[in-house]
């Protein structure tokens, strides 16, 4: 991707690509190559860079937490879910670590709070902030570890699809405004187990995605059989469908716990 064709350089910056991915613009295999040229040409110890040069006249060379947080849903959009992770994990243990407690606004190459620089908002007396909301990158959270997303206004239908990755437990609510949709799952040792558990609000209906993390599994809902050998099972399984690594249910109202181990 090329942010501006009038750039000598054509330079790729990061933005151009991060909001390709998030925007969901690229097909699979353009998109792979976003995120291969992002990881291999702005990769750093502090987070993706703005860009590769440092004398870009369009683009200023910096760090900043608002493109990471569209680059870290465009990985999830498109099934990196460990790339988006580990940006997170280096980008915001960093800010967390050494500032206020807070995401900053700009952070330099180096890895300090960006300053204010000529040609930039922040070149007239401004000051980088460092509890910038537009930095909080909460939605790659809730939206895809959590995997809570509506499906109409109001969270009146809603999905809860997790993407695990690599961590072993998530919990969370998301005020809605017919009250909170708590998910919480949790995985066992080696993959043995995995247990997701939803309490939805009253007059909302929605469809929950069980990962099987790569093997075939026997998922029960609320301790009854609902599918087996591949296929629904019983009364609980109504409706269910396999999509992907997943098993999809429809039409989950209230509280419902669905489990697999072995």
């Amino acid at each position: 991707m090329t942010l501006n064709t009038d750039d000598p350089r054509r330079d790729h910056t990061a933005d151009a690509n991060a909001a390709a991915l998030a925007f969901g613009v690229l097909d699979g295999p353009r998109a792979r190559r976003a995120i291969a040229y992002l990881d291999t040409h702005l990769s750093g110890p502090y987070g993706t860079l703005t860009t590769r040069h440092t004398d870009n006249p369009y683009m200023t060379r910096y760090i900043s937490p608002y493109v990471m947080s569209q680059e870290s849903l465009g990985r999830f959009r498109h099934g990196d879910g460990a790339g988006a992770l580990r940006l997170i994990r280096t980008a915001w243990d960093h800010m967390i670590r050494n500032g206020p407690g807070t995401p900053w606004e700009e952070v330099g190459a180096d890895g300090k709070p960006a300053v204010p620089r000529p040609g930039t908002s922040l070149a007239w007396g401004g000051h980088v902030g460092m509890a910038h909301a537009w930095s909080t990158a909460v939605p790659a959270l809730s939206m895809n570890v959590l995997g809570v997303r509506p499906l109409a206004d109001g969270y009146r239908r809603w999905a809860v699809e997790p993407d695990p990755v690599d961590l072993g437990w998530a919990q969370g609510d998301v005020p809605v405004p017919a009250g909170a949709l708590s998910v919480r799952w949790r995985r066992g040792t080696g993959d043995d187990s995995f247990v997701l558990t939803v309490r939805a609000p009253e007059g909302t209906t929605g469809r929950v995605a069980v990962p099987l993390l790569h093997k075939d599994r026997t998922i029960a809902v609320d301790g009854r059989i609902a599918w087996h050998d591949g296929r629904p099972s019983g009364d609980a399984g109504r409706g269910a469908h396999r999509v992907g690594d997943t098993v999809v249910f429809e039409g989950v109202r209230g509280t419902a716990t669905f489990a697999w181990a072995g």
